[in-house]
């Protein structure tokens, strides 16, 4: 009851589309911009596996040889799923070994029966894909249109063309105008794992930072997104439309998600849920053809809250959250 419904591209924050504009700048280092902190990343690496190494041999709670095994196997997950099967943007070329006709992806599609793909009105689209998406694993679906505003949210890595699928053309993504819908699915983290051994150590091995452990919690949220973003993929293609994933590279996911009313904007910088926080992970981000009924961003108070409330900057070990009241 608290949460209440706003108008369509008016969320409780302030956007002036003048302004805002990502469609003039370079992608962000997931987009494959150059990363100017390679060596201070290396150095960081060298000195993480060092307290590994000693919280190994010092039965660290947290970086024990058993709570780093579980952690170690989540993380490996996420890295096979991520770089072995991640969603194709590209669905013109199909890849050289192992490959479909259908698509590129393997998905037996309307036109590989030779039945018309489904039609349906947004609304009964929008319920279809809440139910498919419950059984994939989420509790939770949003939808946003695409316009002339919310495409200045991609970077200029993405070019839009009058196209019937998407493709590569160099570093530049190519995507067809019929695609306004974009979709934001819910991947919940374990908040039970997230918070056991949440303290920040004072001393030893791992002083000033904290449990190892914790990071399975997320680890196991990207092992499960990366799942979840094929099964979406896979099931918008079968019906006979475009699944068009986004990973942070062409667009970031956080604006879309404070547009639909999955979260509102709050201090941490990222889309703040009114029913789990901000135990999500990273939504789901992929956008389609199919027509849905867009949902409205929300208004549960959370905006309001973090302009004085404050406890998650003045106890960010880094000093990485800003203190203004303001926005």
């Amino acid at each position: 009851w608290w949460v209440k419904e706003r108008e369509l591209g008016n969320p409780t924050v302030e956007i002036d589309w003048n302004i805002l504009d990502y469609s003039k700048e370079i992608p962000s280092a997931y987009g494959g911009n150059p990363n100017p902190w390679g060596e201070l990343r290396a150095k960081a690496a060298t000195n993480r596996e060092d307290r590994k190494r000693q919280g190994i041999l010092q039965n660290v709670p947290g970086y024990s040889m058993r709570d780093l095994a579980v952690a170690e196997a989540a993380e490996k997950v996420w890295h096979q799923l991520r770089f072995t099967v991640p969603p194709r943007k590209d669905q013109v070329t199909t890849p050289a070994a192992g490959g479909f006709a259908t698509q590129g992806l393997g998905v037996n599609t309307p036109e590989y029966y030779g039945v018309p793909r489904w039609e349906g009105t947004p609304e009964e689209n929008l319920k279809m894909l809440r139910a498919a998406a419950h059984i994939f694993g989420s509790p939770q679906a949003y939808v946003t249109e695409v316009d002339d505003h919310t495409r200045k949210l991609f970077y200029n890595i993405v070019r839009w063309e009058d196209i019937d699928k998407p493709y590569q053309d160099g570093k530049v993504w190519v995507i067809p105008n019929k695609c306004k819908w974009q979709i934001s699915l819910v991947m919940k983290q374990n908040d039970i794992i997230g918070r056991s051994m949440t303290k920040v150590a004072d001393s030893g091995p791992i002083q000033g930072y904290p449990s190892r452990f914790q990071e399975t919690e997320t680890y196991l949220a990207y092992d499960s997104l990366q799942v979840l973003m094929l099964k979406l993929q896979y099931f918008l293609i079968a019906l006979g439309y475009l699944g068009i994933d986004e990973n942070n590279e062409m667009s970031l996911t956080v604006p879309w998600s404070i547009l639909n009313g999955l979260g509102e904007p709050c201090r941490a910088t990222i889309a703040c849920s009114p029913d789990y926080g901000l135990a999500i992970r990273r939504p789901v981000c992929m956008f389609t053809d199919l027509p849905l009924a867009p949902t409205p961003p929300i208004d549960a108070g959370i905006f309001r809250f973090c302009r004085d409330c404050g406890i998650c900057a003045n106890n960010c070990p880094s000093g990485g959250l800003s203190k203004e009241k303001e926005p």
